[in-house]
């Protein structure tokens, strides 16, 4: 009888254990709660979530670079408008019809535009950081080994080659045209980089989010509890734990009912 009591008392701690366990699972919703729950398990979930952050970190790291090229070709396009402009006023005053009031109200005109262009190159900024006035160049991080280098060159009057120039006369109204032809073809260089910078980056977070989502379900896998599985555990833990209470409870009268008969016998 002493081995039948260990017995129900071994069963009792395995199935409190295992009721507790089961419990535990459901009530946190993972399967491996510590490494003594999966050692194996634990270590593997541990490499996920690192790869899991970094892939985080990266989709950050490219949506920050696509919000800049956004800003970056916003202002471009800016530039490229002002540029346009430029040359149309310069094509009038290339006319030799024109009066010096002409002139100077078109080189007014001219002279604010040019400003424009400094305005854009020193006011684009991302996070605080010039974009438009020579200074920018950096890598963006695409993975751990790879990235997207990109350079933005300086579209103020200066930078393009436009700061000396004027409209004031057919001579200098030519000159300009020649020199705002150069500046709209870098202008148009720089958005073309821009844009395949953008492709890139775009192809980028396209691929880091189905790497994300598929790391996040195979550590799914290997981490969340099966509820229905668990609740069914809980549950068949729960009737071996009233069986062995059961069990000991039988012993223990049964115990007592022979200490009353030997107790009779004597007297």
């Amino acid at each position: 009888m002493a081995n039948g009591i260990e017995i129900n008392a071994r069963q009792l701690d395995q199935a409190n254990s295992s009721r507790d366990r089961a419990n535990q699972r459901i009530a946190s919703g993972k399967r491996i709660n510590s490494a003594a729950d999966d050692a194996a398990g634990a270590a593997i979930a541990v490499r996920l979530s690192a790869q899991l952050s970094a892939s985080s970190q990266l989709r950050r790291n490219v949506s920050d670079a696509l919000s800049l090229t956004d800003t970056a070709s916003g202002s471009l396009g800016q530039v490229n408008a002002a540029l346009q402009r430029m040359r149309e006023l310069a094509l009038q005053a290339n006319e030799a019809g024109l009066t010096v009031r002409d002139r100077t109200a078109i080189d007014i005109e001219y002279a604010k535009l040019s400003e424009t262009l400094n305005q854009q190159a020193t006011g684009t900024r991302y996070n605080g950081r010039p974009l438009l006035d020579g200074s920018f160049g950096a890598k963006i991080q695409t993975s751990e080994e790879q990235g997207v280098q990109l350079d933005l060159a300086d579209v103020s009057a200066q930078g393009l080659g436009l700061d000396a120039t004027s409209v004031t006369s057919p001579e200098s109204a030519r000159d300009a045209i020649g020199k705002i032809d150069q500046a709209l073809a870098q202008v148009s260089d720089q958005q073309a980089s821009i844009g395949a910078a953008q492709s890139a980056l775009e192809a980028t977070v396209s691929g880091l989010s189905v790497s994300y989502e598929s790391l996040a379900s195979t550590r799914s896998r290997r981490v969340d509890a099966d509820l229905a599985a668990e609740s069914s555990q809980a549950s068949q833990a729960t009737m071996q734990q009233q069986a062995a209470l059961k069990a000991v409870s039988l012993y223990q009268q049964n115990q007592a009912s022979r200490l009353e008969l030997l107790s009779s016998v004597k007297a």
